[in-house]
């Protein structure tokens, strides 16, 4: 590395000019965030202990690894500067997105393998196969179709934008069709690709890994229960995560002692003020913004009795697998990637969107048989064995 030099307010990692026959691109901070910590795993899973195998394109360093660092576009950070502007969330995204893919476009030597996630590559993909390069999209949501339905309908239903704009949904599509092999992160997605016609061979699942040495001991979270019956859910609090409906079964249990901790910020203000006026008309319901990371994993699921995770569209949902880990039992959607660990009836629950009855039921009976969260929280527990930085990396690394 030669050094560094500060463009744009970013710092931008300069590496000697070197032709890597690999390279991975996602707009995204190795580790942080869902999309950061997808691409952490996926920079461990493909270089191993060489950190020189695989170049990366994306928005911050991580360790040794060869970096090339693409800031954000300078007409994006002018609008997120401005208030009333930056609640065009959907054209912040996609000048973010189309910046990111035409940087790493312009940038890219991999002769080999190129990999880019879905909704910021499809410049990246045809350079690389202009260069020789098997290609290969990594989908880190739903189907693009089932997650720009989902997505539209609820932030309106807001009154917000949603995150992906038509015309990024568009791309995305031309992404699926353009790409030599497409990565997902559970079978429930898989399932929507092979619904609409995909070749089984082009679409193939990983589930991501869960970072076991950061996690509590299970011995620890095994005999550490809250005093009452405590529903929680952790992520941003946005539409489509479904937590609003969450919250009204949750208003519907009768139970005075019972809580609901949401772990997350709102994502704009009209989710803020419904999760004020509804926690000012049942005090029950507690928001606890911060890092779930930095709060601690015990602290967070340790003081849950159940986590209910009912998205309307997710690839995969870290949070489903990290509770499990740490023996609570599970309520989630069928939408939900991570309904691949759920047993329903034996480690949790899975439910239709939308529907704020079944959550309700489920809700209830863990409420009457609090001794079921302790024994389905330890099916969980072990369903989540499976997932190893060793079987991802057995996983993704096939044909590549």
């Amino acid at each position: 590395m030669e050094g560094e030099s500060k463009e744009g307010g970013r710092i931008r990692l300069k590496h000697e000019k070197k032709e890597f026959g690999r390279a991975l691109s996602a707009n995204a901070v190795p580790g942080l965030g869902g999309q950061g910590l997808n691409l952490r795993h996926m920079i461990d899973g493909y270089a191993g202990d060489d950190p020189g195998a695989v170049q990366v394109f994306c928005q911050g360093p991580y360790g040794d690894h060869p970096v090339h660092v693409v800031g954000q576009s300078r007409l994006a950070r002018l609008m997120s500067s401005i208030p009333v502007i930056r609640r065009y969330r959907d054209v912040f995204v996609e000048l973010n997105e189309k910046y990111f893919d035409a940087s790493v476009a312009s940038s890219l030597t991999c002769t080999e393998f190129f990999q880019g996630a879905t909704g910021q590559c499809l410049k990246s993909l045809r350079r690389a196969r202009q260069l020789g390069a098997r290609t290969r999209l990594d989908v880190i949501t739903a189907h693009a179709e089932v997650y720009h339905k989902e997505q539209t309908e609820e932030c309106w239903a807001f009154g917000i934008r949603p995150f992906m704009s038509r015309s990024l949904f568009n791309q995305t599509l031309q992404e699926y069709s353009e790409a030599d092999q497409i990565r997902v992160m559970s079978e429930v997605v898989r399932r929507m690709f092979l619904e609409r016609g995909f070749d089984e061979k082009k679409v193939f699942t990983a589930n991501p890994p869960l970072d076991w040495d950061k996690l509590p001991d299970y011995s620890v979270t095994s005999g550490n229960w809250p005093g009452s019956f405590t529903v929680g859910f952790a992520g941003l609090l946005e539409p489509a995560k479904g937590f609003h409906y969450l919250v009204q079964a949750f208003r519907r249990l009768d139970d005075p002692d019972a809580r609901l901790q949401l772990w997350g910020s709102p994502g704009a203000r009209p989710v803020y003020e419904f999760v004020g006026k509804s926690m000012h008309e049942d005090p029950r319901i507690e928001m606890r913004s911060g890092s779930i990371r930095e709060a601690g994993y015990d602290k967070v699921y340790g003081g849950m009795s159940v986590l209910v995770h009912p998205s309307l569209a997710d690839g995969f949902g870290y949070v489903v697998a990290e509770a499990m880990a740490c023996g609570r039992p599970v309520i989630v959607t069928e939408n939900t990637g991570a309904a691949d660990l759920v047993q329903d009836g034996k480690n949790g629950f899975i439910v239709p969107i939308r529907d704020t009855d079944a959550i309700h039921e489920r809700l209830e009976f863990f409420q009457k048989f609090p001794e079921k969260c302790v024994s389905m929280g330890k099916a969980a527990f072990e369903a989540a064995q499976k997932l190893t930085l060793e079987n991802f990396r057995r996983e993704i690394r096939q044909d590549w």
